[in-house]
């Protein structure tokens, strides 16, 4: 669950990639045969745009978040107009949110065979990131083509165009002829829960999870968080924040608990930036040794809160750092930055599961393959910031999802308080922001706060039962 140093055996020639590999990531990526396949393809030919595109699909599929878009970006130096790393680099971009650029890529691809399915699915979940849920739909029903992406689309557009049972149609008939792909197959079970038909939705969750692989032991998990905990110590800092510092905001969570509707609403006020998942305080873990960290010097400690501030960028009085898994950095942040704020969105552990369960998260995650996994991470969780709600010299605030979608003024003013910020009535109505949410939580932001999904995990609570 930590990081740790490791070697690496990644090729020469994918040095400039190799760089910014977290260590532990570079170590376990070539133990893949997937990986090894596109590392011997770019070994033997590292100007084909072919191995460049097989390799970023490659790190893609073992859940590596900015190397693929450079792979493609490679492959695109060595030939302009090659649609696959178009198509790839698009859908890698929307995943980001960079949505002109990812349309662009589409666009490209379009100029040269109108027809292109890949692009048409493409362009379809460009127009659906920008709100045109019916021009997205349009162009879904303009291509007869049965191919993935375009099946995809389908199955987050028609749902919300009064369409479900016209997309679980084309879903199935795409699954008939590209069976196990992936984000294809858990598309068809939510398609089946959205039906009602939970019985046969969790089965297909079931063997989706399986599809994903990877493997997760519970009890070491557990066991590292305990030993974790007992190896923090004190968290003592030599840095001295000057007059109006205060800018960090860690957003943590067990995914799935809307921590992405909490950055959301504080996106809204003028004086926050969102940067969404951020990777910087894990380097930086990495570069530091891993856990437990060493003794760290004066200069260390500066130096690490420098690249941290420099990741987080200039931008408004505070900023924020939503990926969950700071949860698990939050002792190296009151050294680095004592300064920070930190937001704890708490969800109900079975509504909270089954989202996650329900997931395409991909081998990077493979806690999330099992409801055994998940249950153990989210007690993982609750045991950290048990613990650092004792002894984290940081304020922590606890945000309740349950009460933010129920009640919404006064969790928020109480919210923006715990921030030392005044209250703005732009931060009741998160939908109206033009910010486009990198996480798969990018359809939910775009609707108005609602309560339906209390208590969504109900269909299933005979299969939840055996683990929370």
């Amino acid at each position: 669950s930590f990081p740790t140093r490791r070697s690496s055996d990644l090729p020469e020639r994918l040095t400039p990639i190799r760089s910014r590999l977290p260590q532990t990531v570079r170590y376990q990526l070539m133990q893949t045969p997937d990986l090894a396949r596109a590392s011997s393809s770019l070994q033997h030919s590292p100007n084909n745009p072919d191995a460049w595109v097989q390799m970023g699909r490659a790190l893609a599929a073992r859940g590596v978040r900015d190397e693929p878009a450079a792979c493609y970006r490679q492959a695109l130096f060595f030939e302009a107009e090659h649609a696959d790393a178009l198509i790839a680099l698009g859908l890698t971009l929307l995943r980001t949110a960079e949505v002109r650029e990812a349309g662009r890529c589409f666009a490209t691809v379009l100029a040269k065979n109108p027809d292109h399915p890949e692009a048409l699915g493409g362009v379809a979940m460009v127009l659906e990131r920008q709100g045109d849920l019916d021009g997205a739909w349009q162009v879904i029903q303009s291509s007869r083509r049965d191919v993935p992406i375009i099946a995809m689309a389908a199955a987050s557009v028609g749902p919300r165009v009064g369409k479900t049972r016209a997309a679980s149609k084309r879903v199935t008939r795409t699954l008939a002829a590209f069976p196990n792909t992936l984000a294809l197959v858990f598309a068809h079970a939510d398609l089946l829960h959205r039906l009602r038909k939970h019985s046969d939705a969790f089965a297909v969750y079931r063997e989706a999870n399986r599809l994903q692989g990877g493997t997760f032991d519970a009890q070491s998990h557990l066991a590292s968080i305990d030993a974790h905990i007992a190896s923090m110590g004190t968290f003592h800092t030599s840095i001295q924040p000057g007059p109006g510092a205060g800018r960090p905001v860690f957003i943590v969570g067990m995914p799935r608990s809307s921590t992405s509707l909490v950055e959301q609403i504080l996106s809204c006020h003028p004086d926050i930036h969102a940067n969404g998942e951020m990777e910087a305080l894990r380097d930086i873990a990495v570069s530091l040794g891993g856990y437990p960290l060493p003794e760290l010097s004066n200069s260390t400690l500066k130096d690490g809160r420098n690249r941290y501030l420099a990741a987080l960028g200039p931008h408004g009085s505070r900023a924020t750092d939503k990926m969950p898994n700071n949860v698990l950095h939050l002792g190296l942040a009151a050294r680095l930055t004592p300064e920070a704020r930190v937001i704890y969105v708490v969800r109900d552990a079975r509504d909270a599961a089954m989202s996650c369960f329900r997931q395409p998260f991909g081998a990077g995650l493979p806690w999330a393959n099992s409801l055994a996994g998940i249950a153990a991470w989210s007690t993982g969780v609750q045991r950290l910031m048990s613990h650092y709600q004792d002894a984290l010299p940081l304020p922590i605030h606890t945000v309740h999802y349950e009460d933010l979608v129920s009640n919404p003024l006064p969790t928020i003013e109480a919210l923006l308080g715990a921030l030392a910020l005044p209250f703005d009535s732009a931060c009741l109505k998160p939908h109206e922001h033009r910010r486009i949410v990198a996480t798969q939580s990018h359809a939910a932001v775009t609707e108005p706060m609602h309560t339906r999904s209390i208590g969504n995990s109900a269909p299933y609570t005979k299969w939840l039962a055996k683990y929370m």
